[in-house]
Order: structure tokens, then sequence, then C-alpha cells
């Protein structure tokens, strides 16, 4: 699995993510993912959402820091 990820919308103002640790859940596996800019950021989503939703790309996508970091 590939440890590097871009969200396609911002997450607490940070779109750089690194998965970080695999669990498995009540039979999904789930994936806690920490932001590469701040590690208080993080957020645990499934392999559905990761894979299939369409919110990530995998790797780091080269943006420039205004889309890259937001004040949302």
């Amino acid at each position: 699995m590939e440890n590097f990820w871009t969200s396609t919308k911002s997450i607490n103002g940070l779109r750089h993510f690194v998965l970080v640790n695999e669990t498995q859940e009540k039979g999904n596996i789930c994936f806690l993912m920490v932001s590469a800019l701040d590690s208080e950021i993080n957020l645990k989503i499934t392999y559905e959402e990761l894979i299939n939703s369409g919110n990530w790309h995998k790797g780091w996508i080269n943006l420039s820091k205004n889309q890259s970091i937001t004040e949302e």
C-alpha cells in the first residue's frame, strides 16, 4: 500500500498525508493517516474511502503553497 497520499479537498487546511497504521475493525480495513506538516492532524479512514471515493490520490501531488496549505 502506498504510504503517501494527497487529499482532493483540504482537511484542516492541509492536503498531504502519510499512512502510518493499518487496522481491521468490524471486518473493515481502516487506515490511520497523519498530516505531513502537522502530526496533530490525523484521521482514520476505511479502505473503501481511501481507494474508491475519489477523495484521495496516491502519492504527493506537487501543489503550490496556497493549494496545499489553506486557512480552512
